[in-house]
């Protein structure tokens, strides 16, 4: 199997993984797999041959249309993840604060009031 062959076939099945959808409670192999997928991808664009025959042209052009169709959903989904972990975050600091309400308290420009 040749490497144009062998990158049309980890593109389909990283287009046909992200388009499931980003589950709701597993995630964490869900971004394995898409990183494994990723860096095989990766791996093979490096040994791409300088020519192409004409069936490695059209496995080319069938690997840019899979590409166009499952990359705005792999970056909806980054976005995604990346507002769930800020929401986290906010929540963790918004507990910490609620748990010890004076710990962030600055002294700078108290007024000590003196009563004789």
């Amino acid at each position: 199997m040749g490497t144009i062959s062998r990158l049309l076939e980890i593109t389909q099945q990283l287009s046909a993984h992200v388009m499931k959808g980003l589950p709701k409670d597993d995630r964490e192999l869900y971004i394995q797999r898409v990183n494994e997928l990723l860096d095989q991808r990766e791996a093979f664009l490096e040994e791409i041959p300088a020519h192409f025959t004409e069936e490695e042209k059209r496995q080319g052009l069938a690997i840019l249309q899979l590409n166009e169709g499952f990359e705005p959903e792999l970056d909806r989904q980054l976005k995604e993840i990346k507002m769930d972990i800020m929401l986290m975050n906010q929540k963790k600091t918004q507990s910490a604060h609620y748990a010890n309400p004076y710990a962030s308290v600055s002294g700078d420009g108290m007024f000590f009031d003196k009563k004789n």
